[in-house]
């Protein structure tokens, strides 16, 4: 045991000793150079930690961590430090390395890139092409084959490199502010080493551990050393640097471009020869099937087999050939876009942003690819490869059942039957050379297959590289575009324009030549376009009958009897008739101009004026036939006269308004003088639709009124104050953009957007209410029913005739009329009319991001907007994430729709589900209460975890708080968790008849603090949930709704008691709600001062009729 612990001792002091020696002789060393402190020696002598090799350092680490004496603390920091001493010294090394790396380069730097110009100025000369393609044309196939894939691969190393130098060279330009920043950071690291280094050793801390981190600061030191001293020597050669990165690039980019070359002509070498080739073996196989005319007919048809291998040869190597050029000009197309994409990256970057600018950005946009025909060609060429491959599989198993040609030679030719052994010979050996024949077929189609199935392979690659380039691109110019100005700011050059803008508009050759172009466009299909042009006609004639028809149909729709859904139908289609008629015709006009091949461009920009002209006659006299007398709004919707009137008034002078300024700025972009008619024409209609929004929806008018009376606390009426600026001011906002220039990408763009928004609006709104309509009806008809059936039963009772006539005449003889029962929209459910606003929310949600998704990314930029960051470990990393706008704002939409769900996915679930299931009133609400309360935690989680604020980093905080909450709100928190038990055990449920306090009534609401109890006075008793489960609590119809009932009736003296009892018996059988099981009970019970009192006891069935049956049974008894 001594000795054991002599030698523990022992290795300690050893460790210790070693330690000290280090730190002594570094001491020395700082000694003898001047001045002595560390942190005052920056060009001192290297010190010992500098001098001890890795290997050293390694050694001495491996010996701590095999030592049995030192305890596990001492070995943990002991290890730690040699550790990042180790870690020190390699970067130092590294760091070295790099400097030397550097040096050399510097230092053979001009003679390389005199080397490198020379090789790009050197044009490759066309006696060494012809020389290389005359040794390729001398190589066979098979050669040419392998320098083919041979320089394939190589050109995907050329390609790395490149990549890799350009890479570089992009990384390197910040290269001189990046060595001053490191340099910066190497001092600031240095003066904190020094002053650790002259700081005293910690108290309590082991000797060797002092020593061990000691060691650990002085080859932090040198590193920081190394660093400043290999920056300040890099920075001097650093423009040179570049130059030699940018040579190199160039060389390597000249590289790659030559073995293009030769790849292509060995290529096409190859190309050639296989058609050659399979034209030579389609030649063969005809030529073998001609001299096989004599022989036996299945030996004929195996010859007809070799002309069809041939053909599928030849045929598929011109598919292949094609697929190649394409794919080749699918390569060629996405490099180019990629170098677009790389100069507009840069213009962007170093802020270009002139017009000329925009208006190749612009051009650019226009030009990217189709996404929808480059998923159309994906999917043709997904269903080629399928046949390709199919068709390879094929011709690998006929090339295995050719492995043995003499066994097939010998089958076919038994299959013959009996033949001469002379004939036999001879017909072996034609079998035997067409088989063989065969198989050298077969193979090279294999071959071709396996060519053609790749090449397909990599045009399906490139046609992907090329749509995410696209959509990457579209995303990047759509997010730049709308902020560079496409035009002048507006001013009075543009102003002069216009009368000259205007004249030219009206000018009459243009118009003359329009016609001229209509008649030649006519020309081309006479019989369309009459037919065409005769339904138009028709459309505008049958305007009057429509007018009629909506007549009539609302007069229908007036009465219940023959009121319906189809009626409102039929009104709709004839709004639209009344709408389509002239924005048809001007359509056509625009259809038929547009499909001239080349037209003139006054004729192609009207072209496009008619189009939109169209569009927005079509929409805005539909709307405005909507709240036409007899209309959908007036008749079928019932909106109020002041809400009809002043859309219809509004509509009215917005359409006349509007439609002359369409056409001008519409058509802007093929005709002259964009700039002034146009852009003014598109700001004055901004004018007019800013006055259209502030008029029908000022705070005073009817929309707004009607708002604030039907639903005085919701929110639209309580945002108000901000929607309303919003809708008049964006028209306003899109007029000051295009005046300040922002005009074709900014401010015609908002401006559809603004529009279509608007137009969503509206026919979600007339959605809303056809489906409103529908309900309305189904919920009118059954009222009707009701009110028939109870008529008829009132009839019944008295005892009114049997026939239809009579049953409905009345008690004076008069005929009895069933009250049409007018029923509101308001006196619809409730839950239902939330569920239809639900799915119209989502439904505007939806088509507001369809609408506006192609604008977003031009706020990219703003939704990126930095608030604050948290740590999360990703992969095993802790890392810090951001959280921008866009977090937030998707927290905010989280939020919201957990909101929408709480308070409207029970009740649908009511709806929709629940009441199909065997369960009663209260385990329903039970259901939906605790999907409410699992609805909100969920949501909340998921906002809270979308801004950062995770669960690991919440809990202590939840506790913590939980524990001040369970003191400080200990009986709120009590009767949350009594709510709770109350909706899982349900002593109590909603409808329950309970008397609490000597209060009863039915429990109507169990919320998360309290349970409301209505009594019979409809006054609203809030009882604490936790008095349910702590208290005593008398419920009526907990089990039963099976309740007792008893009178005390009082007799008098000498009367007959059994007639009595007996007639007390009858009353209680004769009543309709009494039950019979229990059955009513009539007794004697005592002889009072002034009466005999009988007791009766009879049953009913709920609480809902009680204190009615009370009154019926005394009225009775009386």
């Amino acid at each position: 045991m001594l000795r054991r612990l002599c030698v523990t001792h022992l290795r300690v002091v050893t460790i210790a000793l070693f330690f000290t020696a280090l730190i002594w002789s570094g001491a020395q060393a700082q000694d003898k150079a001047k001045p002595p402190s560390a942190s005052q020696a920056p060009d001192a002598k290297p010190s010992v930690a500098e001098e001890w090799s890795l290997e050293k350092l390694k050694a001495k680490r491996a010996e701590v961590e095999a030592s049995t004496t030192l305890s596990d603390t001492v070995k943990k920091s002991l290890l730690s430090f040699l550790d990042q001493a180790i870690r020190f010294r390699e970067e130092l090394d590294q760091i070295k390395k790099d400097a030397e790396d550097f040096a050399q380069k510097i230092k053979g730097a001009p003679d390389r890139i005199k080397e490198i110009e020379a090789e790009l100025k050197r044009p490759t000369p066309s006696s060494e092409s012809d020389k290389e393609l005359a040794a390729v044309r001398k190589m066979d196939t098979e050669k040419l084959e392998q320098r083919l894939r041979e320089e394939e691969a190589a050109l995907v190393e050329a390609k790395a490199n490149l990549t890799k130098l350009t890479d570089q060279l992009e990384k390197e330009k910040a290269g001189p502010q990046q060595l001053g920043k490191r340099i910066n950071k190497a001092k600031e690291g240095l003066k904190g080493v020094n002053a650790a280094l002259d700081s005293p050793p910690q108290p309590g801390e082991p000797a060797p551990v002092t020593e061990a981190r000691r060691a650990s600061l002085l080859s932090e030191q040198a590193k920081y050393r190394a660093v400043i001293k290999a920056d300040e020597q890099r920075q001097p050669g650093y423009e040179l640097f570049m130059s030699l990165l940018k040579a190199e690039r160039d060389l390597a980019d000249l590289q790659v471009k030559r073995r293009e070359a030769l790849i292509k002509a060995l290529k096409e070498e190859a190309q050639a020869r296989r058609q050659r080739e399979a034209v030579k073996a389609v030649v063969g196989a005809e030529e073998a099937k001609t001299e096989a005319a004599r022989l036996p007919e299945p030996v004929q048809k195996e010859f007809d087999f070799n002309v069809k291998l041939a053909e599928e040869l030849d045929k598929g190597i011109s598919e292949q050939a094609a697929v190649t050029r394409t794919l080749e000009q699918k390569k060629a197309h996405l490099k180019g876009l990629e170098e677009e994409f790389a100069l507009a990256r840069e213009r962007v970057k170093i802020s270009i942003r002139s017009q000329v600018i925009g208006l190749a950005l612009r051009e650019q946009r226009r030009s990217l690819p189709s996404f929808q025909s480059y998923r159309r060609e994906s999917g043709q060429r997904q269903l080629k490869m399928s046949q390709i491959q199919g068709a390879q599989l094929e011709a690998e198993r006929r090339i295995r059942d050719l492995s043995d040609i003499d066994a097939e030679t010998t089958r076919i030719i038994q299959s013959l039957g009996a033949i001469a052994d002379d004939q036999a010979t001879l017909l072996k050996d034609k079998v035997t050379k067409l088989l063989t024949d065969r198989r050298d077929l077969l193979q090279q189609l294999a071959a071709e297959y396996q060519r053609y199935f790749k090449n397909l392979q990599s045009l399906e690659f490139t046609d992907h590289q090329l749509v995410k380039m696209g959509a990457e691109f579209k995303e990047f110019l759509d997010q730049n575009l709308m902020w560079i100005q496409s035009s002048k700011v507006l001013g009075l050059e543009d102003l002069r324009n216009l009368p000259a803008a205007v004249v030219w508009l009206l000018k009459p050759g243009h118009w003359w030549q329009l016609l001229h172009d209509l008649w030649d466009s006519f020309r081309r299909s006479p019989v369309f376009w009459t037919m065409a042009w005769l339904f138009g006609l028709a459309l505008v004639l049958s305007r009057r009958r429509a007018r009629r028809d909506l007549a009539e149909v609302a007069e229908r729709v007036r009465h219940v009897q023959t009121d319906s859904f189809l009626l409102t139908m039929r009104a709709l289609v004839m709004t639209a008739l009344l709408a389509a008629g002239w924005p048809f015709l001007i359509g056509l006009l625009s259809w038929q101009l547009s499909a001239l091949p080349n037209p003139q461009e006054f004729t192609a920009g009207a072209s496009t004026g008619f189009k939109y002209v169209a569009g927005a006659l079509a929409l805005y006299s539909f709307f405005y036939y909507i709240c036409r007398d007899h209309g959908l709004a007036q008749v079928h919707f019932r909106w109020s006269e002041a809400i009809r009137l002043t859309l219809q008034r509004n509509l009215w002078w917005l359409i006349r308004f509007i439609l002359p300024l369409v056409f001008p700025f519409r058509s802007e972009s093929n005709v002259q003088y964009g700039d002034s008619l146009g852009r003014l024409a598109f700001m004055v209609a901004c004018l007019g639709v800013s006055v259209f929004a502030a008029r029908i929806l000022r705070f005073s008018g009817p929309i707004v009124l009607t708002l604030i009376k039907n639903n005085p606390k919701g929110w639209l009426v309580r945002a108000r104050y901000a929607w309303y600026p919003l809708l008049v001011g964006l028209p306003l906002l899109m007029a000051l953009l295009a005046g300040l220039g922002y005009y074709y990408h900014t401010a015609v763009t908002l401006a559809n957007r603004v529009i279509q928004t608007y137009e969503l609006i509206l026919i979600l709104a007339i959605v809303y209410h056809l489906l409103l309509r529908w309900l309305f009806i189904a919920k009118r008809r059954l009222g009707y029913e009701e009110a028939r059936q109870k008529r008829e039963e009132e009839i019944a009772e008295r005892g009114q005739g049997a026939d239809e006539e009579a049953a409905e005449m009345g008690m004076e003889g008069e005929k009895v009329v069933v009250q049409e029962e007018e029923i509101t929209l308001e006196e619809m459910d409730e839950q239902t009319r939330n569920l239809l606003r639900t799915v119209i929310l989502f439904a505007l949600i939806i088509g507001l991001w369809t609408t506006w998704d192609q604008v977003l990314p031009a706020f990219q930029s703003l939704l990126d907007i930095r608030l604050w960051s948290y740590s999360a470990e990703v992969e095993g990393v802790t890392r810090s994430l951001p959280i921008t706008v866009s977090d937030l704002l998707l927290a905010l939409v989280v939020g919201a729709i957990t909101l929408v769900a709480a308070r409207n996915l029970p009740g649908v679930l009511e709806i929709t589900l629940l009441k199909r299931l065997p369960m009663d009133k209260g385990a329903r609400y039970a259901f939906t209460t605790i999907c409410r309360y699992v609805i909100t935690a969920i949501g909340v989680v998921i906002a809270f975890s979308t801004i950062g604020f995770k669960w690991s980093q919440l809990q202590w905080l939840i506790a913590a708080l939980s524990v001040g909450i369970g003191f400080g709100l200990q009986e709120i928190v009590a009767n949350f968790i009594s709510g709770i038990i109350i909706l899982f055990e349900r002593p109590i449920r909603v409808g329950d008849i309970v008397t609490v306090d000597n209060t009863t009534g039915k429990v109507s609401r169990i919320r998360i603090r309290a349970t409301t109890i209505t009594d019979w006075d409809r006054k609203e008793y809030v009882v604490p949930n936790k008095e349910f489960v702590t208290g005593r609590v008398l419920n009526w119809t907990l089990t039963s709704k099976v309740n007792r009932i008893v009178i005390t009736v009082g007799v008098a003296y000498g009367s007959d008691t059994e007639l009595a009892r007996e007639l007390l018996l009858k009353v209680a059988h004769e009543h309709p709600l009494i039950l019979d099981d229990p059955a009513p009970l009539a007794t004697f019970d005592e002889f009072g001062d002034n009466a005999l009192n009988f007791t009766l006891r009879c049953y009913l069935p709920s609480m809902d009729k009680r204190l009615s049956t009370v009154n019926e049974l005394h009225m009775a008894i009386d």
